[in-house]
């Protein structure tokens, strides 16, 4: 998946569990259990062509315009996408797009708020539903990168509540937690990291 042809025709032959696959294979920046959800989702794929698009440098395509066209015009008035993993993959697209921030700002305000006061995010997009660890480190692995959303959720909560999940974990939601926790790290402070623990 490093051309744009291959991702158009992905697109077009309406391949959204391959593109999905084929972005996370090398990636491995999804758990496990969500990769089927992601690749029956036509937004998903979407949103990891444009993500890919954008690696490639290729923004400037009718491809790209128009796959940021559909993403915006898929958010709901609460700034969410639908389900939860799909609004994250949103946020994460739109907002490398300028001409879509207030879109992708509208999703990481929605986003942030489905923050539990333990720093876990539930499952789907329902607040009052538990957290999960899983949901947790792929928000943070997909957005903890954005100094905006870091700021707008509890990051050491979540990266404490995700380090006490550590012994229950499989080994590639270990793995993912591990990354959450390495791309969000320098957003928190000197002696933050010590009490956070994550190892």
């Amino acid at each position: 998946m490093t051309t744009v042809r291959q991702l158009s025709g992905m697109i077009e032959g309406k391949k959204s569990s391959k593109l999905v696959s084929e972005f996370d294979r090398v990636r491995g920046e999804f758990p496990t259990a969500f990769e089927g959800e992601l690749g029956r989702s036509p937004l998903a794929a979407a949103c990891v062509a444009v993500i890919r698009l954008i690696e490639l440098e290729q923004t400037r395509t009718p491809l790209f315009t128009t796959l940021v066209r559909q993403i915006v015009e898929a958010q709901h008035s609460d700034g969410l996408f639908g389900d939860l993993p799909v609004s994250v993959l949103a946020a994460r697209a739109l907002f490398a797009v300028s001409s879509a921030s207030p879109s992708a700002l509208k999703a990481l305000s929605a986003i942030a708020l489905m923050q539990h006061d333990s720093g876990s995010f539930p499952r789907i997009s329902v607040r009052r539903l538990p957290g999960d660890a899983q949901m947790t480190a792929f928000i943070l692995v997909q957005l903890g990168h954005l100094e905006s959303f870091a700021h707008a959720i509890r990051l050491e909560a979540a990266l404490g509540y995700l380090a006490g999940q550590m012994p229950i974990l499989s080994e590639h939601d270990r793995n993912l937690a591990r990354l959450a926790s390495r791309r969000t790290l320098h957003h928190v402070a000197g002696q933050a990291r010590s009490i956070v623990g994550f190892s």
